[in-house]
C-alpha cells in the first residue's frame, strides 16, 4: 500500500460592499467587514482513491454550488473520487442562493449577487486545485478533547415547547482533531465541533466568521498551522449563554470568549493527536448515497389562506407587543407552509456521504442535524466519527422524532417528513 499523501491550501473570499447577509431571516446589509472569511481545502490520496474537502466561512453551500465547483475542477483536469464542500454556517456571512429549496419568504426574496457567487465557486475550486497540486507524502494523527463550557441546547426540554429548560438539553462536548502533517513540514489542523456560529446576532451587520475565526487565529498564533473547521450535528446547539440582548461591543467580546474556549479544547485535542501513532498507510474509502426524502404534509392552500387572513386580523387587533410577536410567529409559519404548498414538490434530493480517512470517518449531511442524531451515530460508528453538517447542500433542520413533539422554531421550519427522518437514520447507521 502506498504512503498517504496530503495537500492543502487556503484562500480569502473577497467581499464586496454593500452586501446582504444570511442568517436570522432579517434583512441585514453589511457595509464593512469585521474579520475576513476564507476557504480551506484539503486533498488526501492513498494512491487509489483521492478525496477533496473544502470548508467555507459562509452560511450554507447549495447543491448547485458544490456541482459548480466540481465542474470547474473537472474542466481543469483535477481528478477527485469524492468531494465534500461544507459551510461553517456563520450567520454573518453573505447570502448565497439555495435554489433547490428556497421556501422561507425571507430567504427567497433576498437579492443574489451572481458575481460574488461565481467568485466563491471559483475561489473554492482554486483552493482545491492548489491543494491537489501540493500533494506529498503525509501522516495523520487523531486526537480528541471535550468542553462543556462552549455550547448549550437552545431547545426546551419536555413534551411541550413552552416548558422551562429544566434540565438543560443534551449537547455534544466532544472535539475531534485530525492533525495532517506532510513530509515537507506543512501542518493542517482539522477539527470537528458542534455549535452554531451565532455570537453575533441579528442586530449586528458586519461580515464575520464568528467564533470559528477566533479559533483559526489562535491555532495560527500558537502552532503556525492552518485550520479546517467542520461543524457537527449542531441544529439545536448555540454558544453557551447566548442572548439577543448584548450590544455590539458585548457581542464581539462574547464571540472572542466562545472562540477562545473552543480553541482551548482544540489545542487539547491537538496535543492528544501528537501523542498518537502517526498513520502513514491506510485505505481511503467513500460511501456516497443519492437519496430522496419526502416533504412533510401541509394543509390545503384554501385552509392556509383562510388562516393567514385570520392571523393578519389578530395582529392588527393585538393590544400588546408580546401578543403581536406571537401572532407574527404564527403568521410567518403559515407563510412558509404556503410557500411549501406552492413549491408543489413531494420529494427532494439529498446527498449523504461517508468518507473514511485513516483513523477517522466523516459523515457529510446537507442539513442542520439535531445533536441527538449526532450522538447516536457516533455511538454506532465503527471508528471515531466526525458528523459534518451543512455539507454538499442545505435542506434545513433534521429534528429527532422525539423533538417533533416539542414543536418549536426548528420543527416548524423543517421540511422533511417524519418517515424520511427514520430513513435518514437508517441510511446513516449503515454508512458509519
Amino acid at each position: 500500500m502506498q504512503r498517504l499523501r496530503a495537500g492543502f491550501a487556503t484562500a480569502q473570499l473577497s467581499i464586496p460592499h454593500p452586501i446582504e447577509l444570511a442568517g436570522y431571516g432579517d434583512e441585514r446589509i453589511a457595509t464593512e467587514t469585521h474579520d475576513s472569511l476564507g476557504v480551506t481545502a484539503l486533498v488526501l490520496s492513498d494512491g487509489a482513491t483521492t478525496v477533496g474537502i473544502a470548508s467555507l466561512d459562509v452560511f450554507l453551500v447549495s447543491r448547485e454550488t458544490r456541482a459548480a465547483v466540481r465542474d470547474r475542477l473537472g474542466e481543469r483536469g483535477v481528478p477527485l473520487d469524492s468531494l465534500t464542500v461544507a459551510a461553517t454556517h456563520t450567520h454573518s456571512g453573505p447570502h448565497l442562493p439555495n435554489r433547490t429549496i428556497e421556501l422561507k419568504p425571507s430567504h427567497r426574496d433576498k437579492d443574489v449577487d451572481e458575481g460574488f457567487l461565481e467568485r466563491v465557486e471559483g475561489t473554492t475550486a482554486d483552493a482545491l486545485e492548489t491543494a491537489h497540486a501540493n500533494l506529498e507524502p503525509a501522516s495523520l494523527q487523531h486526537g480528541r478533547a471535550e468542553t462543556t463550557a462552549a455550547s448549550e441546547n437552545r431547545r426546551r426540554v419536555g413534551p411541550m415547547s413552552d416548558e422551562p429548560r429544566v434540565p438543560a438539553g443534551e449537547i455534544d462536548p466532544e472535539v475531534h482533531v485530525l492533525r495532517v502533517a506532510t513530509d515537507s513540514g506543512a501542518e493542517l489542523v482539522v477539527y470537528n465541533f458542534a455549535c452554531h456560529p451565532v455570537c453575533l446576532t441579528a442586530s449586528e451587520a458586519r461580515v464575520s466568521a464568528d467564533w470559528p475565526g477566533v479559533v483559526e487565529d489562535r491555532i495560527d498564533a500558537e502552532l503556525g498551522a492552518g485550520t479546517l473547521f467542520l461543524n457537527g450535528a449542531t441544529g439545536d446547539l448555540n454558544p453557551r449563554d447566548w442572548s439577543f440582548d448584548r450590544d455590539s461591543d458585548a457581542m464581539y467580546e462574547f464571540m472572542t470568549e466562545t472562540g477562545e474556549t473552543i480553541a482551548d479544547a482544540v489545542l487539547s485535542g491537538y496535543r492528544d493527536a501528537r501523542a498518537a501513532s502517526p498513520v502513514e498507510r491506510a485505505p481511503i474509502t467513500v460511501d456516497q448515497r443519492e437519496v430522496r426524502f419526502d416533504v412533510k404534509a401541509v394543509p390545503d392552500t384554501d385552509s392556509l389562506v383562510e388562516r393567514r387572513e385570520a392571523l393578519r386580523s389578530e395582529r392588527d387587533a393585538a393590544d400588546s407587543n408580546q401578543e403581536s410577536q406571537r401572532v407574527e410567529r404564527d403568521l410567518s409559519y403559515v407563510e412558509e407552509l404556503l410557500a411549501l404548498a406552492d413549491w408543489g414538490c413531494s420529494r427532494f434530493p439529498v446527498t449523504l456521504q461517508h468518507v473514511s480517512v485513516g483513523p477517522v470517518g466523516l459523515l457529510g449531511v446537507p442539513a442542520e442535524v439535531f445533536v441527538g442524531h449526532g450522538l447516536d451515530l457516533k455511538a454506532a460508528a465503527s471508528e471515531p466519527l466526525m458528523p459534518v453538517g451543512y455539507a454538499n447542500g442545505y435542506v434545513g433542520y433534521i429534528p429527532t422524532l422525539a423533538d417533533l413533539e416539542r414543536i418549536g422554531y426548528e420543527v416548524r421550519t423543517s421540511v422533511i417528513a417524519p418517515e424520511s427522518i427514520v430513513e435518514f437514520r437508517r441510511i446513516c447507521r449503515e454508512m458509519v
